[in-house]
């Protein structure tokens, strides 16, 4: 397992290096910009991700593993294709081949194989298509014991009213069983170094007014359980 890295010492390491960061289909700030590395990735800072440098990876140390038969779901991950920079199942398996016993793992929503054509609410249930194709090629076993995506969670507009349900559904359906929730950021900075979670991230965008009219159920009090889901309003 990697060690723990401080932002000090990873700002140490990186502060005469810099790299281009993109970030498609996040607006204006999804932007080619050059930023010193360590302003435009350092862990816990800006919320910007940025590709992987394994030579600096290369560096930390191994920690022994204290209770290899533990069994561990990891429980957020991401699955992509953006710009050059792959994280799909072969590199997921990798980073996971530890010695630890990771069992089973739960995708994170990140804007990933959205539907490119179609009415745009319903565009985020591509890639909860695009992550159950991934689950049921790890449940097939050819790939080693680990379950991939056996839990995952998506994306709906909570602001749409009325209109959300039908995506909602959608959702369950595309998941064959695997959705577990649905994600809908409200962080927002103004400060465009800021990572904001989405492009249209907004000053205010809590719960209230604006989103209780088309919620189902107890959604208006920030949580709903629908048949295979629940719903979360996380400021993550």
């Amino acid at each position: 397992m990697i060690a723990g890295v401080t932002s000090e010492s990873f700002a140490a390491d990186v502060k005469s290096e810099t790299i281009a960061i993109t970030d498609p289909g996040m607006g204006q700030f999804g932007k080619n910009r050059k930023l010193p590395m360590a302003e435009s990735i350092q862990p816990g800072r800006f919320g910007h991700s940025g590709k992987p440098d394994d030579t600096w990876l290369a560096k930390q140390e191994e920690e022994p593993i204290l209770e290899p038969e533990l069994p561990i779901i990891d429980t957020h991950h991401h699955l992509w294709d953006r710009g050059g920079w792959t994280y799909l199942l072969p590199e997921l398996l990798a980073d996971l081949a530890t010695g630890h016993n990771v069992v089973a793992t739960v995708f994170e929503e990140c804007r990933s194989m959205y539907r490119a054509n179609g009415l745009v609410e319903m565009r985020p249930v591509g890639e909860v298509e695009f992550v159950a194709g991934i689950a049921a090629i790890s449940a097939s076993g050819a790939y080693g014991p680990t379950r991939v995506a056996q839990g995952i969670v998506g994306f709906a507009d909570l602001a749409l009213g009325d209109r959300v349900e039908p995506v909602l559904e959608a959702l369950i359906r595309a998941g064959g069983g695997r959705l577990s929730g649905v994600r809908y950021s409200v962080g927002y900075d103004a400060d465009p170094t800021i990572g904001n979670s989405r492009s249209d991230s907004a000053p205010i965008c809590t719960p209230g007014p604006k989103f209780a009219p088309g919620w189902p159920g107890s959604l208006r009090t920030g949580w709903c359980s629908m048949p295979g889901a629940t719903i979360r309003n996380s400021p993550m």
